[in-house]
C-alpha cells in the first residue's frame, strides 16, 4: 500500500532512512517540501507500523487531486471509492490543511465526509468510528486516505506526571539515530534527563546499550524513575550538576543525548551562555575519544556560543518544528 507518514517537520531524513532499514523495499522518500514532516513509502498491509519510532501517523493513501475551491473538494471526493468503508459500522474524517483557503479546516472535513457518506452509506460517527478517513490539504494538493495508526506513535512514553517541556519520543529516537545509539554498544548518558523520555527510548530501541541518567533537581529525578518503573525498565537515575558529570563517571561515556534546560530553573532565569559553555565542557571531559552526542534546543545564539569556544564540533545542526517552537538538534564529536 502506498502510504503517506507524518513525522516531525526537519526529521523526514531519519524518519525515511529508519522506513528503509525496517522495510527495505518501500522505497521511502521525504517529501521534496522542505519542514514538511511527511514521508512517502510502499508498505506491506501487515506491516507492524509500531516497529517505527520516529513517526506519527500512517496514512494509506486512496485518492490524490488538486483543487482550488471547497466545490473542487466535493467533486473530486464524489466518486471516491473507500473499500474500508464496505460493511463498516461508522466512519469520521479528519482534516488537515496548509497554506491558504477560502474554507475551514471543518467545512473540507465535511465536504468529504458528506461525499463519502453519500456513496458508501455508512453512518458518520465523530467519536465512536470504525474506520478513520484522513482529508490533507497541501496548498492545492488533496489526499485522501484512512488512516492506519489509532493513535500518535509518538505518544507513547508512560510518564507519572506531564511536564509541559518533554522531549517527544520520536524526536529522541530520531536524536539516537542521528549518532548512531540504535544500532551500537556502549554506554548511552542523558545528564539532564527531564522525565526520562530518552533514557526509555535508548532502552527499548537498543537493548544493547548501557544507560545512565542525571538530573539536577531531586523532584525531577524521582519523576524519571517512575516514568522507568512504567515501562518495567533498570536504568540508574541520580542527583547531579552537569558541571560535576565528569567527576562522577570519568572519560567513559560513549554517547550523550540531552535536552537542557532552555532558561529557567525554580523560576530564577538560567545565565544560559555559561550554562552552556559549562555543559558542553563537562559533556566533553565524561566522553571518550570517538563518542558522539547530540543535544536539543531553541536557544540557537547561546549553543553557537557556546560552541565557538568548545573542543566539541558540530557535525551536523538540524532544524525541527515541535509543539510551537522551532528548535535545532546539534550533532556534535570531539575535535
Amino acid at each position: 500500500m502506498r502510504v503517506l507518514i507524518t513525522a516531525d517537520p526537519g526529521l523526514e531524513p531519519i524518519t525515511a532512512d529508519e522506513i528503509l532499514e525496517l522495510w527495505p523495499r518501500s522505497g521511502a522518500e521525504p517529501d521534496p517540501e522542505p519542514m514538511s514532516g511527511r514521508t512517502w513509502a510502499e508498505l506491506p498491509h501487515d506491516a507492524d507500523l509500531k516497529r517505527a519510532r520516529t513517526i506519527h501517523h500512517v496514512i494509506e493513501v486512496l485518492h490524490e487531486d488538486r483543487v482550488s475551491s471547497l466545490d473542487d473538494v466535493r467533486e473530486s471526493a464524489r466518486t471516491l471509492d473507500v473499500p474500508a468503508l464496505a460493511g463498516a459500522s461508522s466512519f469520521r474524517v479528519t482534516a488537515h490543511r496548509e497554506g491558504e483557503h477560502a474554507f475551514s479546516t471543518d467545512a473540507l472535513a465535511g465536504a468529504v465526509g458528506a461525499a463519502l457518506q453519500r456513496r458508501h452509506g455508512t453512518p458518520v460517527d465523530l467519536n465512536n468510528f470504525q474506520v478513520h478517513v484522513r482529508a490533507d490539504l497541501y496548498g492545492s494538493r488533496l489526499i485522501v486516505g484512512v488512516q492506519r495508526t489509532s493513535k500518535d506513535l509518538s505518544k507513547r512514553i508512560r510518564r507519572p506526571q506531564p511536564l509541559r517541556t518533554a522531549v517527544k519520543a520520536s524526536i529522541a529516537a530520531s536524536m539516537l539515530r542521528l549518532v548512531g545509539a540504535h544500532a551500537s554498544t556502549g554506554t548511552l548518558c542523558d545528564p539532564m534527563c527531564g522525565s526520562g523520555t530518552i533514557l526509555v527510548e535508548a532502552c527499548e530501541t537498543n537493548p544493547s546499550l548501557r544507560v545512565l541518567g542525571f538530573d539536577w533537581d531531586d523532584d525531577t529525578v524521582e519523576i524519571a524513575r517512575g516514568t522507568v518503573a512504567n515501562h518495567a525498565l533498570q536504568i540508574p537515575i541520580a542527583p547531579l550538576e552537569i558541571s560535576d558529570l565528569s567527576a562522577r563517571v570519568g572519560p567513559t561515556l560513549d554517547f550523550v543525548i540531552t535536552d537542557p534546560p532552555y532558561g529557567i530553573r525554580r523560576g530564577r532565569r538560567m545565565r544560559l551562555d555559561d550554562f552552556y559553555t559549562t555543559m558542553l565542557d563537562s559533556i566533553h571531559r565524561a566522553t571518550t575519544k570517538c563518542s558522539r552526542v547530540a543535544i536539543i534546543s531553541p536557544r540557537v545564539k547561546a549553543m553557537q556560543k557556546a560552541l565557538a569556544n568548545s573542543p566539541l564540533t558540530a557535525d551536523r545542526v538540524i532544524q525541527v518544528r515541535a509543539g510551537g517552537l522551532t528548535p535545532h538538534i546539534w550533532v556534535l564529536s570531539k575535535t
